[in-house]
């Protein structure tokens, strides 16, 4: 996605989308960025004491699996702050079986005869 719209994609393990601009436009409602309170429209401005670049945001986050926070310094207008993002994995969409429901997906995805 970054190569064709300069965004980054860190959903499923932070829960945000970071534009070209280090500007978050999007933030995954109670993922870890957002109960860190990360907002849309706030910009990365260092990971740790480094400068923001989306590898090494990506490197923190590859780091950070053993438990530690990651450190990013964030300017929400002229306010500058730093945050601590608890991440504990990638996080991925999954499909769950709900008791006493059809199983749809198992409709959806059995081959039609021939």
């Amino acid at each position: 996605m970054a190569a064709l719209t300069g965004t980054h994609d860190f959903t499923h393990s932070i829960g945000v989308m970071v534009a070209a601009d280090a500007t978050l436009n999007d933030v995954l409602w109670e993922g870890p960025a957002f109960a860190a309170g990360l907002t849309v429209g706030s910009r990365i401005t260092a990971i740790g004491d480094r400068a923001y670049t989306p590898d090494r945001l990506g490197r923190a986050i590859a780091a950070a699996t053993g438990g530690m926070p990651i450190r990013l310094a964030i300017a929400t207008g002229k306010r500058m702050r730093s945050v601590e993002i608890a991440y504990a994995g990638l996080r991925y969409p999954h499909l769950a079986a709900i008791d006493g429901a059809r199983a749809r997906i198992d409709e959806i995805l059995t081959p039609l005869p021939s």
